[in-house]
């Protein structure tokens, strides 16, 4: 999880949060945000990143990839428990989406 810190951190920027909620989870914050057209951008930049930074451990060339899910205060909820639920079951279609789309 070191790895998806460091890029994280470098895609967001100081005013915006960003934190290990536990495993592979993250939560990231802002306030600049007013729309889920404008919160949808940024997700992407955040993603682009995650998709070109490599990082070498040994001999191995490692990336990082995501799934994102989306709330929007006071849209989704007024606080911090309700959001999260949105946020996660946002997440889990997400991820259940690219499994779709992954051949096997």
């Amino acid at each position: 999880m070191f790895i998806s810190r460091i890029v994280l951190r470098s895609s967001i920027s100081e005013q915006e949060f960003a934190a290990r909620v536990g495993g592979d989870e993250f939560l990231l914050m802002s306030r600049f945000y007013t729309s889920k057209k404008e919160v949808e951008a940024w997700i992407h930049q955040v993603e682009n990143k995650l998709q070109t930074e490599t990082f070498r451990i040994g001999g191995s060339y490692i990336s990082v990839s995501a799934c994102f899910g989306i709330s929007l205060y006071p849209d989704d909820g007024d606080d911090l428990t309700t959001l999260s639920r949105h946020s996660d079951q946002r997440m889990l279609d997400a991820k259940r989406k690219k499994e779709e789309r992954i051949p096997r």
